[in-house]
């Protein structure tokens, strides 16, 4: 059996086993170290392309938990800058692996996407001022559910990493993020677990509720839910009717995994800071 189908194997196995009510073949914690480790072997077997949309939480997984990961071709995703696609994506959001990367108001302003603006102005706030209705515009954001939610809470986040805002004018924003996002992943889990497949936009907003450090919102059915939507090659899918697996929910998915794996590791700021910054 080649090393890509005994992956599989093991990730079917893995998903049978999740199946199985808690008293089953193994232990979350154990369903948990199972699906991390066939996770990053989804990335070394079966991703060739690194893209800036997913690449840039690899730096982040590093410094909190240590993981290195790395594509098919040995690249290691952590610290990858050079080959990263759509290289104007890229541009703006390297800064949240490279803490010297810089861009203009300009460069944020031709962004084609509302909420990929929203998102570089707040990981570049240090240098590229935020307008003085920044709390509303992200309250407008997070009011408007799906991706444009999830967004707002790294923005959220991201902003106090900066200090471009003081964490007392986010808090009321802060709970209500929260709220939603615990809507979202309620409404959604049912259709995730009744088609038998992972939903993007649900385990994103997984993933933001444990950095809006609001772990203890997370409910362990959810996490039996994500590791039961494991595929055979170890990744998981964007869409309920996906044929396969997809890098950003694949990515999502394994920090989830860390963080329920994990829940003493320190915290770290995503975006880097040098000393002289």
């Amino acid at each position: 059996m080649d090393r890509r189908a005994h992956h599989r194997l093991r990730a079917s196995l893995a998903a049978i086993c999740a199946l199985v009510a808690l008293s089953g073949c193994a232990s979350r914690e154990q369903r948990l170290a199972e699906a991390r480790d066939l996770t990053l072997a989804y990335f070394a077997n079966e991703v060739e392309r690194i893209e800036g949309g997913w690449s840039v939480v690899f730096g982040y997984l590093y410094r909190r938990f240590g993981v290195v990961a790395q594509v098919a071709d040995g690249r290691t995703l952590h610290d990858a800058r050079e080959g990263v696609v759509p290289p104007e994506i890229f541009r703006v959001f390297r800064r949240l692996v490279d803490p010297d990367a810089r861009v203009s108001v300009h460069e944020i302003a031709g962004l084609g996407s509302p909420i990929d603006r929203i998102s570089a102005s707040a990981i570049h706030c240090r240098d590229v001022p935020l307008p003085e209705n920044w709390v509303d515009v992200l309250y407008q954001a997070t009011r408007k559910g799906a991706y444009a939610l999830t967004h707002a809470v790294a923005a959220a986040q991201w902003t106090l990493e900066n200090g471009c805002r003081d964490e007392m004018q986010l808090v009321a924003l802060h709970a209500e993020q929260v709220r939603a996002l615990e809507v979202l992943l309620a409404d959604r889990g049912a259709l995730a677990t009744r088609h038998r497949a992972a939903d993007d936009i649900w385990i994103e907003a997984l993933a933001m509720l444990y950095y809006a450090d609001a772990a203890d919102r997370v409910k362990p059915a959810w996490l039996d839910t994500l590791i039961g939507l494991q595929r055979g090659d170890g990744g998981f899918g964007a869409h309920p009717r996906a044929h396969e697996s997809d890098p950003h929910a694949s990515a999502l998915a394994l920090w989830v995994v860390l963080e329920a794996l994990e829940p003493d590791a320190p915290r770290v700021s995503w975006i880097p800071h040098t000393d002289s910054r």
